[in-house]
């Protein structure tokens, strides 16, 4: 087993932005070092190949400290740190970008609540579930804690067999009341509901995780991360599981308690590491790294990720696409779930927005050598690939991705303008896949100079469709 844990990588952000300032996200205070201290030490009989510690808007030499201290006690021990630091996101960022990480890790966001347990067996335990499940990418970790002393009245709701984690939310209260929104088949399979569970702030993930670091701005914690892939997971196809200590099973549980309390109160502030302070910054390298970043908001960046997704899933789906040719059998769910975990993968990958995705997805489908040669032939795959539609265009409002997919590839292959107005007509009246007013909708919203308006069995095909719906009305 210890040959197994010694391939386990370790994440640590010893800053602690709960006690930033109103007003002022240039701060962040660093934890206490006994309990930096605490966490390295228990950390090292992990036998890890690489560790890091991460932290923001402190001096290297709070870093250089740490390695002379601590380094002896590691076969690697590295520093991160991030200047013009918000949230931890942004560290998080920075990980990604550097590649810091090259296989499973643990990440550790909060030394004040980090507890000595068992992290072996932890480690192994999600090491299995992985070999079972390839979508489980991460683990929390929580203990039981009794009601009244939970501060953060988040409610945690699992599959009871499984423990994969369902919901994660706050109760949101209003004039004394609290309650909970969520969605009905929630409780189509028994689901255990609890507000006694303290985070000990404690991921095992798979690397595949670390994807949710890059792009994201407007993610400030690592809640954001664990709600976006809860709310999408038909989509990118992960999941999250917990791992729940009884409180009895957690040493010093009485002192994180306190500290806690005190980290929520806003009234006191920990002691910053005591490290010596010097001009040493990364300011040049971050004023590189933040012009990347700004470039990765721009439309230009995008767009060249976006084509780099295109050209990779369209790779993959080449291969279904020729092997369903060439051996006249319709292809298997199995397959499609393979293409499925691609797409995740890239999406991850090139940061690609879910708005987006839908109409990326089809756009590299249409532009599959051979599916848009002719209607029939168009007709004919779209049919044998409708598990794949049914997944990413189940709900109504992603379907016009499908549209402005077909507008993006007009505007490139003047003679599949000739067929698209069938293909239209074929996807409303015969599929009912798309409804007549997103076709509506979507040729009023067409550019003036859009080739696509001097088409005119399209704009007859538009004018037909309103003249249905003002019979329907």
């Amino acid at each position: 087993m210890q040959n197994k844990l010694e391939q386990v990588e370790v994440l640590v952000i010893i800053s602690d932005f709960s006690l930033t300032e109103e007003g002022d996200s240039s701060v962040s205070t660093l934890f206490e070092p006994r309990l930096i201290d605490k966490c390295l030490e228990e950390i090292s009989w992990l036998l890890s190949p690489n560790v890091i510690v991460a932290y923001g808007n402190n001096p290297k030499s709070v870093g250089e400290e740490l390695l002379k201290k601590w380094s002896k006690r590691f076969k690697r021990l590295q520093y991160l740190s991030v200047d013009e630091c918000k949230s931890i996101n942004d560290i998080l960022r920075q990980v990604e970008d550097r590649q810091l990480l090259k296989t499973d890790f643990l990440f550790v966001y909060n030394c004040a609540t980090f507890c000595s347990v068992n992290l072996e067996s932890w480690i192994e335990n999600f090491r299995v579930l992985r070999k079972q499940n390839k979508n489980a990418v991460a683990t929390l970790i929580y203990s039981e804690i009794d009601v009244d002393e939970s501060s953060n009245n988040s409610l945690i709701c699992y599959r009871t067999c499984t423990k994969k984690l369902v919901n994660y939310n706050l109760i949101e209260g209003s004039k004394g009341r609290r309650y909970l929104q969520t969605k009905k088949d929630i409780f189509l399979i028994e689901t255990t509901f609890r507000t006694d569970l303290f985070p000990l702030n404690i991921f095992i993930c798979a690397l595949d995780f670390i994807g949710h670091f890059a792009g994201n701005y407007d993610f400030n914690c690592v809640d954001n991360i664990i709600l976006d892939i809860l709310s999408n997971e038909e989509v990118i196809g992960q999941e999250i599981y917990l791992n729940i200590l009884e409180k009895n099973k957690i040493e010093n549980l009485e002192e994180f308690k306190k500290i806690n309390k005190i980290k929520n109160s806003g009234k006191k502030k920990i002691k910053e590491f005591p490290g010596k302070c010097s001009d040493i910054s990364d300011e040049e390298e971050n004023e590189e790294g933040e012009e990347e970043n700004i470039k990765s908001l721009g439309e230009g960046n995008n767009k060249q990720e976006f084509t780099q997704f295109i050209l990779e899933v369209r790779e993959s789906m080449q291969e279904l696409f020729e092997k369903e040719r060439n051996t006249s059998k319709s292809l298997n769910e199995s397959e499609f779930s393979n293409l499925k975990l691609e797409i995740s993968s890239c999406k991850l990958a090139y940061n690609v927005p879910m708005d987006e995705l839908p109409r990326l997805i089809f756009l590299s489908f249409i532009g599959i050598p051979g599916v848009t040669q002719q209607l029939v032939l168009f007709k004919k795959s779209f049919d044998q690939w409708m598990i794949l539609w049914n997944f990413y265009f189940k709900k109504l409002t992603t379907r016009i991705g499908i549209l402005h997919a077909l507008e993006d590839f007009s505007t490139e292959n003047e003679n599949f303008c000739r067929i698209l107005p069938n293909i239209l007509h074929w996807l409303n009246q015969e599929k009912e896949f798309l409804e007549d007013e997103q076709i509506i909708l979507w040729y009023s919203s067409l550019n003036e100079e859009s080739p696509l308006l001097l088409l005119p069995k399209l704009g007859e095909l538009v004018e037909w469709l309103k003249e249905e719906e003002g019979e329907e009305e």
